[in-house]
């Protein structure tokens, strides 16, 4: 079965640096996530992930293992 690829943008809690590299740590090996960005001069600190076979809520919980919070961008 081939999965379409999917582009998910959230909005987060990752500031800084550091929490960048904590929430990479969780989003780096998931082999459905090809690509991620984060976007820390947004003043949403925009998330934008290029994926297949997960939903936004899969990395909403993802970030949140990490202690950071993130929605859906409106």
């Amino acid at each position: 079965m081939n999965t379409a690829n999917t582009v998910i943008v959230l909005k987060t809690s990752v500031a800084t640096r550091l929490d960048l590299v904590r929430a990479g740590r969780l989003l780096f090996p998931n082999p459905c996530i090809f690509d991620w960005h984060f976007d820390l001069d947004d003043c949403d600190k925009v998330l934008r992930i290029e994926c297949s076979g997960l939903h936004e809520t899969d990395i909403i919980g993802i970030l949140h293992q990490a202690g950071f919070e993130a929605e859906k961008l409106r």
